[in-house]
C-alpha cells in the first residue's frame, strides 16, 4: 500500500513540473483516473499495475524535463486575469 501511495505522490509532483498547462492538466488528470480504476486490484495484478506505473514515471520524468527545457509561451488559463 505505501509503495502505490509513494508512486502516486511521485508521479503527481513530477507531472506539476511540466512547464505547459494543457500538459500539466492531462497528466493530473490521467495519473488520478489511472489510480482510481486500478484502487481495487490485489495479489499479481496489483503488482503488475505497480511496476507498469514505474515505467510511466521514468517516460514521465523524461517527458517533463524536456518541457522545462523548452518551454513553450503561457497559456490563457495561466495568465494573471484583470477584473474590469
Amino acid at each position: 500500500m505505501t509503495q502505490q501511495i509513494a508512486l502516486f505522490r511521485r508521479l503527481l509532483r513530477e507531472a506539476k513540473q511540466f512547464n505547459d498547462y494543457n500538459f500539466r492538466a492531462y497528466a493530473v488528470r490521467r495519473i488520478r483516473g489511472g489510480f482510481e480504476k486500478n484502487r481495487h486490484l490485489e495479489g499479481d495484478a496489483a503488482q503488475i499495475a505497480l511496476k507498469e506505473g514505474q515505467e510511466q514515471f521514468s517516460v514521465l520524468a523524461r517527458q517533463s524535463t524536456i518541457s522545462r527545457l523548452y518551454p513553450s509561451a503561457q497559456s490563457v488559463m495561466e495568465a494573471p486575469t484583470a477584473v474590469v
